[in-house]
């Protein structure tokens, strides 16, 4: 919402300015390097341009309302994952490696992260929002699709509706 009130005052002004979108072009080959399972392993191989949807959480293991929420997301995830149009990235806001990895196996995350050490380098931190749990729909080439941070529980219902909608 905010792009567009920018957009409508910049039309409004004659000026030309490009979405901010733009500027958020993901490298994914880079990205799916950085990955890693609930062992600190390297994750399994993911086309991740082949998707549909990525949807990036942002999450942490000392946020109750983000312990609250990812089994949920996990539910959802085992629910749906088998449509094959979506992933999911864990993007750790933990203070350590050992914690992330203790997040991810206490509840049982069968999506990768990325790696702790390389999150300033993943180039997904300009799309997190102001708090934590936060969870980011996105298409391959970087444009947000569904960008809120995760309140109520109502979100994955919109997801589904989103994921469900979108075939070809």
């Amino acid at each position: 919402m905010r792009h567009l009130a920018i957009l409508l005052i910049a039309g409004i002004m004659g000026a030309s300015i490009t979405l901010a979108a733009a500027d958020k072009s993901l490298n994914l080959k880079k990205l799916e390097a950085m990955l890693v399972n609930s062992k600190g392993q390297k994750a399994k191989k993911i086309n991740l341009k082949d998707k549909k949807y990525i949807l990036i959480y942002f999450s942490a293991h000392w946020c109750p309302p983000c312990r609250r929420f990812t089994p949920k997301l996990v539910e959802f995830y085992n629910a749906n994952s088998k449509k094959g149009n979506f992933e999911v990235i864990f993007v750790s806001f933990d203070r350590n490696k050992k914690a992330q990895l203790e997040y991810m196996t206490e509840t049982s995350m069968p999506w990768p992260a990325v790696k702790l050490s390389k999150r300033a380098k993943s180039g997904l931190q300009s799309y997190a929002g102001r708090g934590i749990p936060c969870l980011v729909m996105i298409k391959p080439d970087g444009t947000v699709i569904f960008d809120k941070n995760v309140g109520t529980y109502n979100v994955l219902v919109n997801l589904k509706k989103l994921i469900d909608e979108k075939k070809d």
